[in-house]
């Protein structure tokens, strides 16, 4: 509930939901020739993130938005340890053997998903940091997909991917300009 109220306004659950972006930026006149239309879509966000990872973003998500230190009664050290609880105790069979799962977890698991969203969000960061709306630009994600326009040099964009790649290099992603 807190990650949706903090990440709305880039978060979209459809395609249409982004039409519906994309014809009101049209209808501002923000389409310009010069804008390229840019998506990113993330590999293996379930498999390539780390617990380590995903619990320190959880943390600085909670420091950052949480006030009063408890949601719904709970004191987000006990979310915390709960949370490292469930991550370092996740086991797979596969080929008749028991594995521990080290980096992210199973599909269909909301929480683990509220996870991944959470490390994406900090993730995206430098890409927000562009501030689109100042810029009237369009910045929305829908889980592992990342859509926006961009309205400088393509080079000037893979630049910035690269500095986020030498942050963080767990994520990997395909680029369609």
């Amino acid at each position: 509930i807190y990650y949706n109220q903090v990440a709305h306004r880039m978060t979209i659950d459809n395609g249409a939901d982004l039409i519906q972006r994309l014809e009101n930026y049209q209808e501002k006149d923000y389409l310009q020739s010069t804008i390229y239309f840019i998506t990113l879509h993330m590999k293996h966000p379930y498999t390539s993130i780390t617990h380590a990872q995903l619990l320190h973003t959880l943390k600085c998500f909670l420091n950052d938005f949480i006030r009063d230190e408890t949601i719904q009664g709970m004191n987000t050290m006990a979310i915390l340890k709960l949370t490292e609880f469930l991550l370092q105790h996740q086991y797979f069979v596969y080929d008749n053997c028991i594995y521990q799962q080290v980096c992210g977890g199973g599909t269909g698991l909301y929480f683990m998903e509220l996870l991944i969203d959470i490390y994406l969000f900090y993730w995206q960061q430098p890409l927000l940091r562009l501030d689109h709306q100042d810029r009237h630009e369009i910045f929305v994600r829908c889980f592992n997909d990342i859509f926006l326009t961009w309205n400088e040099s393509k080079e000037k964009f893979h630049e910035l991917l690269k500095t986020m790649n030498n942050n963080d290099s767990s994520i990997h992603y395909e680029v369609n300009v």
